[in-house]
């Protein structure tokens, strides 16, 4: 079996807010990372030289998304920071070969930040961040 056999491109990923249309224009989103903390349970009369832990809470780290500036497609987003409300989100991946569904990521998160920026030789971006809120889901192609 050939090295590439279960490599996707990540072209034709999308990020849609619920069930919602996928958001227009993205060049970037870079997300959902997954961590466990770590509780120290070494004791005094430890004798290993060694520390020992046990695991403590997940969480996951934000959720950024960045690309041309839409208001149309991205105005969703700053409406939810504003607001302080939280909604669910998916993060759909391109189909696998074979005709698969991709698979997608889902999860509620909070809009924390929402930027727009605008330079020389360049296109109106932004950058909107998702700070995530529970478990994530991450659900195979089918």
């Amino acid at each position: 079996m050939p090295a590439t056999a279960g490599v996707i491109s990540s072209q034709g990923t999308t990020i849609k807010k619920g069930a919602g249309l996928a958001m227009a224009f993205l060049t970037s989103i870079d997300g959902l990372d997954l961590k466990v903390n770590t509780l120290d349970t070494t004791a005094l009369d430890s004798t290993s030289g060694y520390k020992t832990f046990i695991a403590g809470f997940k969480e996951v780290s934000d959720v950024a998304i960045s690309g041309n500036f839409d208001y149309i497609s991205h105005s969703a987003i700053l409406t939810d920071l504003q607001a302080g409300t939280s909604g669910a989100y998916v993060i759909q991946f391109p189909p696998a070969p074979g005709g698969l569904t991709g698979a997608k990521w889902t999860f509620d998160a909070i809009v924390t930040g929402f930027k727009t920026k605008a330079g020389v030789d360049a296109t109106i971006g932004f950058d909107a961040t998702l700070k995530v809120s529970g478990a994530p889901i991450l659900v195979a192609g089918t």
